[in-house]
């Protein structure tokens, strides 16, 4: 490795962790757009899961923005306390999960369960998720 590139703890020189984060960022920023899409053509489940992976993916975006590397899980609750410990916002993290807990086990769930289970979401089912998925951005974008 040559002088004044910054390892990040998984060996991965702050370059390479850039570039990654990035394409989160941006993977995050398409499942938005297509959950959107899919809850307007009534699209319920499928929705749900692009929800799922948008709060994900921004989730580990924020992480490794912050630590050049981000938790390989699809727990939401696992990456907010992840991404509370990174911010220095534990407590905020722990509140803001106890707060919203309803609808991070139902996204939790639509990770798994819109793939091999058949779920069904109801519009205002989906229509919470699409709420908690800006509240979450507002969440994470408030902390430096």
């Amino acid at each position: 490795m040559s002088k004044g590139k910054k390892q990040s703890r998984a060996g991965f020189s702050r370059q390479r962790a850039d570039l990654e984060v990035g394409y989160l960022r941006d993977r995050a920023l398409i499942f938005l757009d297509v959950a959107q899409r899919l809850f307007k053509e009534e699209k319920y489940d499928v929705a749900a899961f692009h929800i799922e992976q948008f709060c994900q993916l921004h989730l580990k975006y924020r992480i490794g923005l912050k630590l050049g590397e981000f938790l390989k899980t699809h727990s939401l609750t696992d990456l907010l306390l992840e991404f509370g410990g990174a911010y220095g916002a534990r407590d905020q993290a722990e509140s803001f999960i106890e707060q919203h807990r309803a609808v991070i086990l139902d996204l939790e769930q639509a990770y798994i369960g819109t793939r091999y289970i058949p779920l069904e979401y109801t519009r205002e089912q989906v229509e919470l998720m699409l709420r908690f998925a800006n509240v979450l951005t507002e969440f994470a974008e408030g902390r430096k």
